[in-house]
């Protein structure tokens, strides 16, 4: 998208500068200050740092069920009509049975009850797993914070283009005011045709309407940095770092020759980890197959009453263990260790595709960069070549030997070699991060 956008800012090969007065409150940014804002600030960095601390939570609730319980509870009961029991009528038999209330109007229990997952393989397993859901976030957000810095660091280098080539255009217009001052006084002496100073006229204008269309472009752009770096789009900034100057100092270490490390991609440690965890979510259901054991405890004291008073009380207690055994499950669990395992397959397929896709990234990016390596150096020449030949031009015009269109011509071969030259800077700086990204390298900049 960044090079599009590119495409679309030097469409026409306009170039200019942009005078601005800087505002007391405008906040100065060099491209690690963006960056280092961009790492505190954007959405997506508080959104992995908030799954982090999920994770950690997670990691306290699994651990909680294997923790005993300990509850307390208050009951009291009013029997508004106490049970009846019918027994044999001992004192008259002849009369068969009578009913007898049996039991207190009033009973008031207090008790304290403990309970405590002793033994369970699939517990162990779930809280295993859940330590490694908190790596698999750590591996995410390390992804999102190399995301993050790809992302502000290739804004940061179109925004400074955008303003290399609002300079460009500028000096590009004076260059043809110039002419175009010259060639209308020489109009006046009658030693040129007014065709060529309505050519200049034109040329211009036509640069004057591209300077405008690309100073609004330029805030475009830098809204966008900013908007990458979750700072408030209205917050005035000021780059402090200049292309030439990054291109100058970035690490011009033969990155086309440097091993590639694969398996220190983000992508590829949050791949493997999820092969981690779907492993352990595996021997989790086929845990489960085993029995486990529960110890528990109660204590309690109680007081029957016929009226409400709480004078006697009487207490007991116990303790326990019991073994749940699973012996037949309708084969629901079966389906989950399948199903398990088939989630497993499709991860591990997932790893080894990667893998070889990322070899594929890594030739493609180190290519990429040889190309840009190479065309950075015709591109110096072409510049170079380009001033001598406007340069020429010009002084064969004001002797009277050249044609106006000669000095046009030579002035926008000129404005399309240092386009070229530019562009050609940002694409190896672009390519050189793209590299590193896919040789699983630490992000310099």
């Amino acid at each position: 998208m960044i090079k599009r956008s590119l495409i679309i800012i030097i469409a026409g090969l306009s170039f200019s500068a942009r005078a601005q007065t800087t505002p007391a409150d405008t906040l100065p940014m060099s491209l690690k200050e963006s960056v280092d804002y961009a790492l505190q600030h954007s959405v997506i960095m508080q959104n992995t740092k908030a799954d982090i601390a999920y994770a950690q939570q997670q990691v306290k609730e699994t651990t909680a069920i294997g923790i005993p319980t300990v509850k307390g509870s208050l009951t009291f009961q009013d029997a508004t009509q106490l049970p009846i029991f019918v027994i044999p009528n001992f004192t008259n038999p002849a009369a068969g049975t009578q009913a007898l209330r049996v039991g207190n109007k009033y009973t008031t229990i207090a008790a304290i009850n403990a309970n405590w997952l002793a033994v369970d393989g699939s517990f162990f397993i779930g809280l295993k797993a859940s330590k490694q859901f908190t790596e698999l976030a750590a591996r995410v957000s390390a992804k999102s914070e190399n995301d993050v810095k790809l992302d502000v660091i290739k804004t940061y280098f179109l925004v400074l283009i955008t303003k290399e080539n609002v300079k460009l255009l500028d000096d590009n217009i004076q260059t043809l005011k110039s002419i175009f001052d010259n060639t209308s006084a020489l109009n006046k002496e009658g030693f040129t045709e007014q065709l060529d100073v309505d050519r200049l006229e034109l040329q211009l204008s036509n640069l004057t309407i591209q300077r405008s269309k690309l100073i609004d472009q330029l805030d475009v752009v830098l809204n966008l940095l900013k908007a990458k770096m979750g700072m408030p789009i209205d917050n005035p900034i000021k780059l402090t770092d200049n292309l030439k100057e990054l291109y100058e100092s970035f690490n011009k270490a033969d990155a086309a020759a440097a091993a590639d490390n694969i398996r220190l991609r983000p992508e590829y440690m949050i791949l493997e980890q999820q092969v981690v965890l779907n492993k352990l979510d595996k021997q989790r259901f086929e845990y489960s197959r085993y029995p486990n054991l529960v110890a528990f405890a109660n204590y309690q004291q109680a007081n029957y009453q016929n009226e409400i008073k709480y004078k006697t009380w009487y207490s007991s207690s116990y303790i326990g263990a019991s073994i749940n055994v699973p012996i037949f499950t309708g084969f629901a669990n079966n389906a989950k260790i399948q199903k398990s395992s088939i989630s497993l397959d499709k991860s591990t397929n997932n790893l080894n595709d990667f893998e070889n896709i990322a070899k594929l990234q890594v030739l493609q990016n180190r290519q990429k960069y040889i190309r840009a390596q190479e065309i950075l150096a015709q591109q110096e020449k072409n510049l170079k070549l380009a001033n001598s030949i406007l340069t020429t031009t010009s002084i064969k015009y004001k002797e009277g030997v050249g044609s106006n269109i000669e000095v046009v011509t030579a002035n926008q071969d000129l404005k399309t070699s240092q386009a070229n030259y530019l562009n050609a800077i940002f694409d190896l700086l672009n390519t050189n991060l793209d590299l590193q990204q896919s040789l699983g390298q630490t992000i310099t900049y």
